[in-house]
């Protein structure tokens, strides 16, 4: 069974699901004042006391970007940036979440 920082190893011509990715929570960032645009700051992810995973985070106006390193079965690292767009969605009794 999939979950945060599972992996699923040795499995040939299987087709991946959403339970073998990390997941982001853009509205707990938001409750931690994260989601304020010119910031950057880290996230990470552990299993059994252990940094499983880690992902840096830069804010911008309406978009976040996703930088990180990875390497998959001994390769060299590889890094990425990923630009994020944010929805933001108008609450019943006033404010937006994203």
């Amino acid at each position: 069974m999939g979950g945060l920082g599972s992996e699923r190893r040795g499995y040939f011509n299987s087709n991946d699901t959403t339970n073998d990715y990390r997941t982001l929570d853009v509205r707990r960032w938001q409750r931690d004042g994260l989601l304020d645009p010119h910031q950057s700051f880290g996230w990470k992810w552990s299993g059994d006391g252990e940094t499983t995973a880690t992902i840096q985070v830069r804010t911008e106006p309406g978009r976040v970007i996703l930088s990180y390193r990875h390497r998959s079965h001994g390769d060299d690292w590889k890094d990425e940036s990923y630009p994020v767009q944010l929805d933001w969605t108008r609450c019943n009794y006033g404010g937006q979440r994203p």
